[in-house]
């Protein structure tokens, strides 16, 4: 049994935000790596290099991105491309999308649960406030003591004296 404390909204939303950005890159990266490759698919940046050195035969890709007409999006998978994590991303019908899994953890690591050991004691307390609030007057639940042992009793005087206040 998960009994909630905290839910911690601005980790949360930093961490959706992290995910979202995530699946901008990786579009982005897609996209580069067509007008590069013509071809629509996730390739590493050895790949990449290949693909230029055997367009130009110049070993130096930099110039060679450049001869292309491809240096920003050359620039743009340096920079971007090893940061893109592929497991967080979902795909249907072609369309990425950030997985549910990933905003499931998201949302599980944000929220705060209350420990195993003390579920037995949340379920008596739960009791406990259940006849409490039986009470007619909410106050009355003053009359209650703590002796020196943490054991509660009940103020006799104090509840007798309550109706000639």
């Amino acid at each position: 049994m998960k009994i909630q404390i905290y839910f911690n909204q601005e980790k949360h939303n930093e961490a959706v935000s992290e995910l979202n950005s995530n699946l901008e890159r990786y579009i982005k990266c897609i996209e580069a790596i067509e007008k590069i490759t013509s071809k629509k698919e996730l390739k590493t940046l050895e790949e990449i290099n290949q693909h230029i050195y055997s367009v130009t035969n110049f070993e130096n890709i930099l110039l060679s991105s450049q001869l292309l007409n491809v240096q920003n999006e050359y620039s743009y998978l340096l920079a971007n491309l090893n940061a893109v994590d592929v497991s967080k991303i979902d795909f249907k019908d072609n369309v990425p999308s950030v997985k549910e899994s990933a905003l499931k953890q998201v949302k599980e690591d944000a929220t705060q649960y209350l420990s195993d050991a003390h579920i037995e004691e949340y379920k008596i307390l739960i009791q406990v406030a259940k006849e409490l609030n039986k009470l007619p007057n909410p106050n009355k639940v003053k009359y209650l003591s703590r002796d020196y042992s943490g054991k509660y009793t009940i103020n006799l005087m104090g509840l007798e004296n309550s109706n000639k206040i």
